[in-house]
């Protein structure tokens, strides 16, 4: 898993996902990406 990987700080964390909320397109490619993981992940 690559989220693995990556050392995550809560405040980073915070700033992206309020970034993504207040932008659309942002918040929709993300939910896509996240949509094909799962789908990926499940088909393995």
């Amino acid at each position: 898993d690559a989220r693995l990987e990556i050392p995550v700080d809560p405040d980073v964390v915070e700033k992206v996902v309020g970034l993504i909320l207040d932008n659309d397109s942002a918040r929709f490619a993300l939910f896509n990406t996240i949509q094909s993981r799962l789908s990926s992940r499940t088909a393995l």
